[in-house]
């Protein structure tokens, strides 16, 4: 046993005893003439269940985390005078350890036991020594399953696991915490011995048992396959089986589905959980229904199961997903604010909804949650007000959806994103500032030059080791689509990536990096014989030697074929994928006349426009017109693949160019 203070563990008596209240036994006066006697606290199968609480079913954004702490930790934070707590370190000898242990003689007092070595060594992972809190706790609770392991029933065991995870959590959250090797071992061997001593009692698990150690074993960063091959797979096919159950206090419940999505999402089970995930959301669904309101999912609940759904790629049953959000919806309005939904769980669900790219079939869906995120921008406590995360998510998302925000709600989260930018503690990552722009770009927000500058000049001071290139490319698209790039912007984007050393060579960089970079020059290029043209060839050389341009590769749009067959119905010659820059014609025409500028045909389709506008374009398509434009006259041509006949297209074209150049079709035909 390691040196550890008496804090750290549980109080003991001068013989090294735990204490009888730490063991359920209460001790009476001792009667004149009689001898003391010991009475054992009334206490339930369910102690463990009912008494120590839920563990958090925490968000990992995993791809996007977030400084917000669960409920659960909110409720569980340390008073002053806890935080406050300075042990006196003690050395305990294994003989008095093993002497405490055996007064447990069943699983209630065993329950008891690690309830108060949980407690006491979450109050020491918050004090100034967390790293010997953690091996406290590890060695003890290794003493407990050495000396009393054959006594303990799945509910000690899970919460065994629960504790560690809990422990460790506090642990890292403490800035003086340092993870040495050795502390990490203890970890990981304390969870696998518990795990594998679990799973002879596998058959017994109740829902909350199996949902608690997936979910902390996913919070320690462990897979349990890795640990006990198989172990996943066993403990989900019993949970199912408890989704079958008639009596309704041995069905999971709406925190027990959610920890088993999340814990399955987090320990990286997308395709082989399939048979799992369906019915344990529909159970969860169901119980949005629930006439027990106190039964029905809370925010966070609803939040993480879309996350996780998310994360998995998983295609959810026919209709869960709109289920799950206009329940979340509904919470929005609830009459108790401390069971609304906080600025993350609001970026969660909208973030699910994006990544899974699926619109709900209310369109006003969408706008609850914005009003909501909107009055939680505008709120007077900041602790309640979204991080730096949560708004870049969100925009992220409205661009996967092609929803555009409010012009008040777009200001008050690009407003917040500096004030947050300004904030050591709060500033946003390099991807963050990559995300608000792209969106601002694509979805054609209007974005203030002081924003701008603001988000530009935080990204150039972030070391550039921490930056991936990708971000500085899109950084320099969305400025040029935005209208607001400078020469001197780019230039100090490129400064950047040629600091991180190695230049981007295709294969190895994405092809879509290397064009962004290429089109946001384009777009700076100035007329001919301009004082800028110097500056400009000098800029354009130097991305030459950071991202020389790539190939361009023609990429087939649907609709090219009708396109092709109307003009040949209409006896007009033209020529297929003619490439200009880094992008394509799809048909260019050109008159006999060489004063009349050449027609350049371009396919119009659905998804190409904002869907909550449906008359206006995306950013990259008015980006993409723009460019080409300086070539010829550029015509779209609408293409509908279930309405769209060749007959059709061929009086679309002839409407579309007569209109756009004034001049006759028969003008183009030579």
């Amino acid at each position: 046993m390691s040196s550890v203070s008496a804090h750290y563990l549980l109080s003991t008596n001068k013989h090294g005893l735990v204490g009888r209240a730490a063991l359920g036994l209460r001790k009476h006066r001792r009667p004149k003439g009689g001898r003391c006697v010991a009475e054992r606290r009334p206490c339930d199968r369910d102690t463990f269940e009912s008494s120590d609480r839920e563990p958090p079913v925490a968000y990992r954004p995993r791809k996007f985390t977030s400084g917000h702490t669960s409920r659960q930790d909110e409720k569980n934070s340390p008073s002053a005078s806890q935080q406050a707590f300075d042990p006196k370190p003690f050395t305990r000898t294994a003989a008095c350890q093993t002497m405490s242990i055996q007064h447990l003689k069943n699983p209630w007092q065993i329950t008891t036991f690690i309830t108060q070595i949980k407690k006491a060594a979450l109050n020491a992972a918050r004090g100034p020594r967390p790293e010997e809190a953690l091996t406290g706790f590890c060695g003890t609770m290794d003493a407990l399953l050495t000396a009393a392991g054959f006594r303990m029933n799945h509910i000690n065991f899970a919460a065994v696991i629960t504790a560690l995870a809990h422990v460790w959590e506090a642990a890292q959250r403490n800035h003086r915490f340092r993870a040495h090797a050795s502390t990490l071992d203890k970890v990981e061997a304390l969870h696998q011995r518990y795990v594998q001593s679990s799973r002879p009692l596998l058959a017994d698990m109740a829902a909350r048992s199996i949902s608690t150690v997936l979910w902390s074993s996913a919070k320690l960063g462990f897979n349990l396959d890795a640990t006990v091959p198989g172990m996943v797979h066993d403990m989900t096919l019993r949970f199912v089986n408890l989704l079958l159950v008639v009596e309704e206090k041995q069905l999971p419940n709406a925190q027990e589905c959610a920890n088993l999505v999340w814990a399955l999402a987090t320990m990286g089970h997308p395709a082989a959980t399939t048979k799992v995930v369906d019915p344990v959301c529909l159970r969860f669904t169901s119980l949005t229904r629930h006439a027990d309101m106190q039964q029905r999912p809370t925010a966070q609940g609803a939040a993480n199961v879309l996350w996780a759904l998310a994360t998995m790629g998983h295609p959810a049953a026919a209709g869960v997903l709109d289920t799950v959000a206009t329940h979340f919806a509904h919470l929005l309005g609830n009459a108790n604010a401390k069971q609304r939904p906080h600025a993350q769980e609001v970026a969660n669900v909208v973030w699910a909804l994006g990544t899974l790219k699926h619109t709900p079939p209310d369109d006003g869906l969408l706008d609850a949650f914005l009003a909501y995120f909107h009055v939680l921008l505008r709120s007077e406590d900041q602790r309640t007000r979204p991080d730096a995360q949560s708004i870049a998510n969100t925009l992220w998302a409205l661009k996967e959806l092609k929803q555009a925000p409010s012009h008040d709600v777009v200001c008050a989260m690009l407003d917040s994103f500096v004030v947050l930018c300004q904030t050591p503690s709060l500033q946003p990552t390099s991807q963050g500032i990559s995300n608000c722009l792209l969106a601002c770009a694509e979805l054609r927000l209007s974005v203030r030059s002081a924003c701008v500058k603001a988000l530009l000049k935080h990204l150039i001071e972030v070391d550039v080791s921490r930056v991936e290139r990708q971000s500085y490319c899109n950084v320099a698209w969305s400025l040029a689509v935005i209208g607001c790039l400078t020469v001197s912007m780019l230039d100090a984007l490129l400064r950047q990536m040629s600091a991180k050393g190695a230049s981007m060579q295709p294969p190895k960089a994405q092809r879509q990096q290397l064009q962004q970079l290429h089109q946001a020059l384009a777009w700076l290029k100035p007329a001919s014989g301009s004082q800028q043209m110097e500056a400009w060839s000098s800029l354009r050389s130097r991305l030459q030697a950071v991202a020389p341009e790539p190939a361009v590769v023609p990429v087939p749009s649907p609709g090219q074929a009708e396109v092709y067959a109307a003009l040949a119905m209409q006896a007009v010659p033209y020529t297929a994928q003619v490439p200009y820059g880094t992008y394509w014609a799809h048909a260019v025409l050109s008159s006999s006349n060489n004063e009349v500028p050449k027609v350049l045909l371009m396919v119009e389709l659905a998804q190409e426009y904002i869907t909550n506008i449906p008359s206006r374009f995306l950013g990259h398509v008015v980006f993409r017109n723009e460019m080409l434009g300086r070539y010829g006259t550029v015509v779209t041509v609408p293409y509908d693949p279930d309405r769209s006949s060749v007959e059709i297209i061929a009086g679309g074209i002839k409407a579309a160019v007569e209109a756009k150049t004034g001049l006759p079709l028969d003008s183009f035909r030579y």
